[in-house]
């Protein structure tokens, strides 16, 4: 019951987040992204246009769907809705599992506390290697065993430095750590009403 409870949270917050593009699109980094420019890729994520102008460059990796990628996800590939939603949850389920792994003690959470985390490894992926960027990864092991709830929103914050230029990211960060920060009062998959953990 409450990995659904869960999943719930996880499925739509990444519907928040990531939004819904039944065509592929090109990854904002790639040549043809930084061409296109977020305009161009929504618009391209919507209507499956690019201009010919720019037919020539790389998108890869491409995307779909609420942020899918990997085998398959090509130039000129479209979905169905229902598509799009069977991945994300395929994927949330997945990132799901990861946080368990990843995090120790992360099942001891509440709820909002977990889908927060969920949506992380989502977006960010497990590795806690040794580099730079993924350093606030590592600290969170730590403050999930201890149950610091204050301390995992402050270091999920603390990501932002990796986005300076990017809105989109820093808000979905914030919206993660203020998810740590409420306790819900019961149940409610659909949204993150609760009462704020004082910090």
């Amino acid at each position: 019951m409450t990995q659904q409870l869960v999943l719930a949270t996880v499925v739509a917050l990444l519907e928040l987040e990531e939004g819904c593009h039944l065509h592929a699109y090109p990854d904002p980094l790639s040549p043809l992204g930084r061409a296109l420019g977020h305009q161009g890729i929504v618009r391209c994520g919507n209507t499956g246009f690019i201009p010919r102008t720019h037919a020539h460059l790389s998108g890869h990796p491409w995307t779909i769907g609420f942020g899918t990628t990997g085998v398959g996800i090509e130039q000129g590939a479209v979905w169905t809705l229902e598509q799009c939603r069977a991945a994300l949850l395929d994927r949330a389920q997945l990132a799901y599992r990861q946080a368990l792994s990843t995090y120790p003690g992360v099942e001891a959470l509440h709820l909002n506390a977990q889908a927060a985390l969920t949506s992380l490894i989502y977006n960010r992926g497990a590795s806690l290697r040794a580099i730079d960027s993924r350093r606030e990864m590592r600290e969170l092991v730590g403050l999930v065993r201890a149950q610091d709830y204050a301390g995992m929103a402050r270091v999920v914050r603390s990501m932002k430095r990796l986005w300076p230029g990017s809105p989109g990211l820093l808000k979905r960060r914030e919206r993660e750590a203020q998810l740590i920060e409420r306790m819900p009062e019961a149940p409610n998959p659909a949204g993150v009403p609760g009462k704020t953990i004082q910090t």
